[in-house]
């Protein structure tokens, strides 16, 4: 219903849900609004619908949904920035009814991030809510290499969160995607904003780790299957059991305007590569007898888009 960026997006069943984000006003600019849309089995959605609004305006704040039962689920949106732009801990969650898209009302959840943060990225794993990176900026600017995990009970409710391995260097702005294998289940993290010293940089990094059964991650690798540029502020999804989409995003430059992709990359998950974990289209070849790599470009996407 209305132009919209920095904003969190989440699907569940039938029902695509987007959570504040910010307009081009600069009066009253960060927004709290909630809309759904349904998705037909052939990618059409319906009309956008205007659905509970969360209690306070969010923006470049993260989302997952949780399956409590067969027709519900639990929505969460984590952290983000309010109207002076400051970062927050808060965390919102609100029940939907997976068949009508309906939420119920909003509630601060038990639980808040051990700091405040944007940017961050957010991924959900069985029982487990992963906070990964991200940017705070209470009273600075501070980019974060902390990972954390917390447990959700079977009502949805969030246990403390739980500090594991941490990124090899502080990164926001990323795409964070679990592939679920047969025997090891592994959380890949691509691209984003860096600080690998003292100054930011856009990163073409893809950073791997296993997830234990403990929920504890394997110290972080840096996969050889780099981006082909360096890219943040892109979306993704993993489709098809193991093939990793990474959509649009602002390449190769620090300048949100300037760079925006409309490029659409996919790398195939490989788990028996100990040091690549995406498939090698060079089988070992190195460069310059072979520069394919790991990811490879598909269709454009009708217009350039990030963040």
């Amino acid at each position: 219903p209305q132009g919209l960026a920095d904003l969190a997006a989440v699907t569940r069943g039938e029902w695509i849900y987007t959570f504040g984000g910010t307009i081009a006003q600069f009066q009253d600019r960060v927004r709290s609004e909630v809309y759904a849309a349904q998705m037909s089995l052939e990618g059409e959605t319906s009309a956008w619908q205007a659905r509970t609004p969360l209690p306070f305006p969010r923006a470049g704040a993260a989302a997952i949904a949780y399956a409590l039962t067969q027709d519900t689920s639990m929505l969460y949106v984590i952290g983000g920035y309010g109207a002076d732009y400051d970062s927050v801990d808060t965390i919102y969650q609100a029940t939907v009814n997976n068949d009508t898209g309906q939420i119920g009302t909003w509630a601060e959840a038990g639980q808040t991030l051990p700091v405040p943060m944007h940017y961050a990225s957010v991924v959900q794993h069985g029982d487990k809510l992963y906070v990964v990176g991200g940017l705070n900026g209470a009273g600075g600017f501070e980019p974060l290499s902390s990972v954390y995990y917390a447990p959700i009970s079977g009502d949805g409710s969030l246990g403390a969160f739980v500090t594991t391995e941490p990124l090899p260097q502080p990164t926001y702005n990323s795409y964070a995607v679990v592939y679920e294998g047969e025997s090891t289940d592994t959380l890949y993290l691509i691209g984003g904003v860096a600080k690998p010293d003292t100054t930011l940089q856009p990163t073409y990094q893809v950073y791997f780790a296993d997830i234990l059964a403990d929920g504890q991650l394997t110290p972080w690798q840096a996969s050889e299957g780099d981006l082909p540029v360096p890219l943040w502020g892109h979306g993704g999804a993993l489709v098809n059991g193991g093939e990793i989409l990474v959509t649009g995003g602002i390449a190769d430059s620090l300048n949100p305007s300037t760079g925006i992709s409309s490029t659409v990359k996919s790398a195939l998950v490989d788990v028996d590569n100990p040091s690549f974990r995406l498939y090698d289209w060079c089988l070992g070849v190195p460069p310059p007898a072979c520069t394919i790599g790991a990811w490879q470009t598909g269709q454009l996407l009708p217009e350039v888009r990030a963040l």
